[in-house]
């Protein structure tokens, strides 16, 4: 991965503010980036999805070729093999961002190191994942850490925070607090700041 390929964590939390509804939907390893219900324009006919298939092959030739490094994140598919995952396939964040997760969970599949049959169990569908790379230096295997769940607890966080956001902007609107602004040129006290993606997490 090159240095300017990088996993952008807030780019995707915000664009899926509007698709957040339920703890469920978020609990749901294929529903954490997209929202399935949005018209993105898109069919489910198998030729379509062919066609999309290879356009991605062909735009991520170099990436999915590309030596991947120790230590950084990918997005893509993991296997569990003997009790620990290993990286299966991984797509860039610019192709990831560009295309709806059907299209990117069969490109996926398509390209998958392991023929589809006795490694496909219930423990190894192909599901989106952040994964950081860990390379064994011996065998040279691209072993991966799991870090998805990170995602799902700031999508949790936020949807408190998005929360918290409207109804701040809904009370500025009250007759009250618009007199008070006429008069003093500034919201009520608790009115006055909005909270955002800084800060939200405190550990």
């Amino acid at each position: 991965m090159e240095e300017n390929e990088e996993i952008h964590l807030e780019t995707i939390i915000v664009d899926a503010e509007g698709s957040i509804t339920s703890d469920t939907e978020i609990e749901t390893e294929t529903e954490i980036f997209y929202d399935e219900g949005t018209d993105d324009g898109y069919s489910s006919d198998d030729s379509l999805l062919e066609e999309e298939c290879e356009r991605i092959s062909i735009e991520e030739n170099e990436f999915m070729n590309s030596d991947k490094q120790h230590g950084k994140n990918y997005i893509g598919n993991a296997l569990l093999l003997r009790s620990k995952y290993i990286l299966d396939t991984a797509i860039s964040s610019k192709s990831f961002l560009q295309y709806p997760l059907h299209i990117v969970v069969s490109y996926l599949e398509g390209n998958s190191i392991f023929p589809t049959g006795r490694w496909r169990n219930g423990n190894n569908e192909t599901k989106i994942q952040i994964m950081q790379v860990s390379i064994n230096p011996k065998t040279q295997e691209y072993n991966v850490v799991l870090k998805t769940f990170w995602l799902r607890i700031v999508q949790r966080t936020w949807k408190r925070v998005f929360q918290e956001r409207r109804n701040i902007l809904q009370k500025r609107c009250s007759m009250q607090n618009l007199r008070h602004f006429e008069l003093r040129g500034q919201h009520s006290h608790n009115l006055r700041s909005l909270p955002g993606l800084y800060g939200m997490i405190k550990i």
